[in-house]
């Protein structure tokens, strides 16, 4: 059972898949959903790109020195 605040009722999972199945709302959310993921992968592989970087440098830096 899940209850949907917009409705102010409780209905059953399946029925919820159901009442969403045709929905745009329903599909921007998985669409966003997808977005921010890759984003967010996407952000973490250049933070880590970023961080090996300046790793490498200070390390020459300092072997240089």
């Amino acid at each position: 059972m899940v209850w949907l605040p917009q409705s102010n009722k409780t209905v059953e999972i399946k029925s919820l898949y159901n009442f969403y199945a045709n929905s745009s709302e329903l599909k921007n959310l998985i669409y966003f959903q997808k977005l921010s993921a890759i984003l967010e992968r996407l952000l973490v592989e250049i933070l880590t790109i970023i961080v090996i970087y300046y790793a490498c440098n200070c390390h020459t830096l300092i072997v240089s020195e």
